[in-house]
């Protein structure tokens, strides 16, 4: 089967691109494989036993529990994790709360089987064991094709294209100051910027790890309840857009589609009608009338709301992440201070003209 993935920053609107997608019923729609799993492993070069590839599925990326240990509602966790908590030890993994209740109303059996098929595998490299996994998942709920799609993915493109050099990949896309802000007003987000621009310390790591403060004093609680400012994540979102950018070379030109988020609000069917074009989805009827009742076109704004110091350190933090994109705001310095002193010899040559003699 064809390798395929949304790919983008967070907050850019491949979750509903994703959803949407899902309503075509020959494709199976993988949320969030990637994003949450293991990310010291989930792209190593090195060939992979049965064994370790079970190992690797059951882990997720550590820091993601920081949050979801101190009871913090996270909307895309689709389980009980209460009910789960005491056979995983607390440690539910992450394609057991997000990837597979997204395919099935009981996820457990499911993922207790792909463990088992996991093992049964001979040592290969993971470019060999994840289309396999894929295209057995696809059997399982009788798919033509599948689709793979992780927030944030931009973070971990280069992984991506290593392990499926031949895949085709839509970039979906989102002004920059809307993505910046609405990934301020996310949790998951406050931690990765905090983590990035005010890195912690190993002993910092290990308290929030074992939860060895009270609330008041937690080091994890204090950076993401704590005031957040938004030049770190108008720079956030422009590092992720520069990293994606890095790595978009690398694909074949015809296995690249980018797309904006603004297109797809405005006009779902001729948005996705391209999207399943590019990626071959099989015909299915009324699938893109079935997914646009999903589309909620009130997205807040927040940009227009902010004040003029937060709008311009907006504007800055995100200015070169929109040029690559094609969405910078306003012409560059360069271009300003031309058009100002083209304004002024203008007014000195009308000047002239309006003195000289008859």
């Amino acid at each position: 089967m064809q390798a395929n993935f949304v790919i983008g920053t967070g907050r850019c609107g491949s979750t509903l691109l994703s959803t949407l997608l899902a309503e075509n019923r020959q494709a199976l729609v993988l949320s969030e494989f990637f994003g949450g799993l293991d990310m010291i492993n989930r792209f190593s070069p090195a060939p992979m036993s049965g064994e370790d590839l079970a190992t690797m599925l059951t882990r997720d990326m550590e820091l993601a529990h920081f949050w979801k240990t101190r009871s913090k509602k996270i909307k895309e966790i689709l389980v009980d994790r209460k009910a789960l908590a005491d056979k995983w030890h607390g440690h539910i993994p992450v394609l057991l709360e997000i990837a597979l209740p997204a395919l099935t109303a009981e996820p457990e059996p499911l993922f207790e089987e792909m463990l088992a098929w996991a093992r049964s595998r001979p040592t290969l490299p993971l470019s060999q064991h994840y289309p396999a996994l894929f295209e057995w998942l696809a059997g399982k709920f009788g798919r033509k094709m599948w689709i793979e799609r992780s927030g944030a993915s931009f973070e971990f493109l280069e992984g991506l294209v290593d392990t499926f050099p031949d895949a085709r990949f839509v970039h979906i896309h989102r002004d920059g100051r809307e993505a910046a802000l609405s990934m301020l007003n996310h949790m998951h987000f406050q931690q990765i910027v905090s983590y990035q621009y005010d890195p912690p310390s190993d002993e910092e790591v290990r308290r929030t790890a074992l939860e060895l403060d009270p609330p008041e004093s937690d080091p994890f609680l204090a950076r993401i309840d704590g005031p957040q400012d938004v030049r770190r994540f108008a720079d956030y979102w422009s590092f992720c857009i520069a990293r994606g950018y890095h790595v978009m070379p690398r694909i074949k030109p015809e296995n690249l589609l980018e797309i904006r988020f603004e297109d797809l609000l405005a006009d779902p069917p001729a948005v996705l009608g391209k999207v399943a074009s590019f990626f071959g989805m099989p015909h299915d009827s009324g699938w893109i009338e079935r997914a646009e009742t999903h589309i909620d076109r009130q997205v807040p704004l927040r940009a227009a709301n902010l004040s003029e110091a937060d709008s311009a350190a907006l504007d800055e933090g995100c200015y070169y992440g929109q040029l690559l994109i094609g969405r910078e705001r306003t012409p560059s310095a360069l271009f300003r201070a031309n058009q100002v002193a083209r304004d002024v010899f203008d007014a000195k040559k009308r000047e002239f003209a309006l003195k000289a003699p008859a």
